[in-house]
């Protein structure tokens, strides 16, 4: 007999909204209950893509851990840095909200860009994943937009700056639907494509605990 496969992403969806309000009675954050964890980074580079398979991806990506938990510890050298990329889905209506966890360790000052993390909501009529790239730039401002064209990325700039602390986290939380929505003037996809990261020439970065998260309560 055939199995079929039930879709529980809009019913879970539907019994979180109708939560909230007996959530928010009872003190609890809303997104630490509803949300889900994509990427705690505890292993690597398993289930993740490397651009053109290039081995310096082990060189400049490694697993750390402290208290609170594991990371992954990015250091680029001379060379330019190089994009891993995970596909991993997600219920893109009832998570909206992707956060990440980041710390800028180390940069040159000349440099403009710094780290990058990917977004992707969809995928192109080729099987492409269309990428939202959030930066942390070290000179330009936060709310800087520059389009990819028709095959590169579309970034935006959300950290601006050297680090306050560079052994103290920074937790970045973006709307990634609002913000594909704006930037491509059309819906995303039900399901999320994946994730990514980059680091700039030069840099030492860390990165930890990717969530998808519903939009918060008011």
């Amino acid at each position: 007999m055939p199995q079929h496969k039930v879709r529980a992403g809009p019913l879970i969806a539907a019994a979180t909204w109708f939560l909230v309000p007996w959530l928010v009675a009872q003190g609890i954050a809303y997104a630490e209950i509803a949300g889900r964890l994509l990427e705690d980074f505890s292993s690597f580079p398993q289930q993740w893509k490397i651009k053109n398979d290039d081995p310096r991806a082990v060189e400049i990506y490694r697993v750390a851990s402290e208290a609170a938990g594991p990371y992954l510890a990015a250091s680029a050298g001379p060379k330019p840095g190089l994009r891993i990329f995970k596909y991993v889905s997600w219920d893109t209506r009832a998570f909206p909200v992707v956060s990440w966890k980041w710390r800028l360790k180390s940069f040159p000052a000349d440099k403009r860009r710094s780290v990058a993390f990917y977004v992707s909501l969809y995928r192109d009529s080729f099987g492409i994943p269309t990428i939202v790239k959030y930066l942390w730039s070290t000179q330009e401002p936060v709310g800087t937009v520059r389009s990819g064209g028709f095959f590169g990325a579309t970034e935006i700039v959300i950290q601006s700056g050297s680090a306050p602390d560079p052994d103290g986290w920074v937790t970045a939380r973006v709307d990634a639907v609002a913000d594909f929505e704006r930037l491509y003037g059309q819906a995303p996809s039900p399901e999320g494509v994946g994730i990514g990261v980059t680091v700039g020439m030069g840099l030492e970065a860390d990165i930890a605990e990717v969530r998808v998260e519903p939009r918060a309560i008011d």
